[in-house]
């Protein structure tokens, strides 16, 4: 390996054909001593695991291997809410629980956004005429052909008609109530 080195610096130094032919040698025998090294540590890693102690190594390598492959993410302890340490896995498993349980069902506090006020009273039912102006306007939108901020477009959203919507499950009777 030595040779094979000092023959690259060489090379490198000067690059003529004779120190190329040179480090292609010497890195030619740094491979062949590679791989004698190699196949005679193979030999004797092969004469070690065919008897009775190797047999145990063989599982031992396989397990450790195994091992590595696994996600450690698992948590083999916890604490509890009294800085207690839990090891059982079931104990673990209900404090998971618990912290999750209250995590999900606590409270946020909440925005109130705007000043608008509620309706009183009943809301006028939708009528059938509203649903098909508005699927039109949607239609024509669509189209490029009337846009909200044109007077068309004013003129179709401000039209309404009597009749309420019938035979549509959302809408029902007209009414706009919760189901029972």
């Amino acid at each position: 390996m030595e040779k094979k080195k000092e023959m690259k610096k060489a090379y490198d130094k000067e690059r003529t054909e004779e120190r190329k032919v040179l480090f292609k040698e010497a890195n030619k025998e740094a491979k062949r001593a590679v791989a004698q090294a190699r196949a005679a540590a193979l030999q004797g890693m092969s004469e070690e695991l065919e008897t009775k102690e190797g047999q145990r190594k063989i599982y031992k390598i396989a397990k450790e291997r195994n091992r590595a492959t696994k996600d450690l993410t698992l948590a083999k302890q916890i604490k509890d809410k009294n800085d207690k340490i839990l090891t059982d896995p079931d104990k673990i498993r209900m404090r998971w629980r618990e912290y999750y349980e209250e995590l999900l069902n606590q409270e946020n506090p909440r925005i109130r956004r705007g000043t608008g006020v509620g309706m009183e009273g009943e809301v006028d039912p939708i009528r059938e005429a509203e649903v098909r102006e508005a699927l039109k306007k949607m239609k024509k939108m669509e189209r490029g052909w009337a846009r909200p901020d044109t007077s068309q477009g004013m003129e179709e959203l401000g039209r309404r008609r009597d009749k309420t919507v019938d035979g549509i499950p959302e809408f029902g009777d007209g009414k706009r109530d919760n189901p029972e």
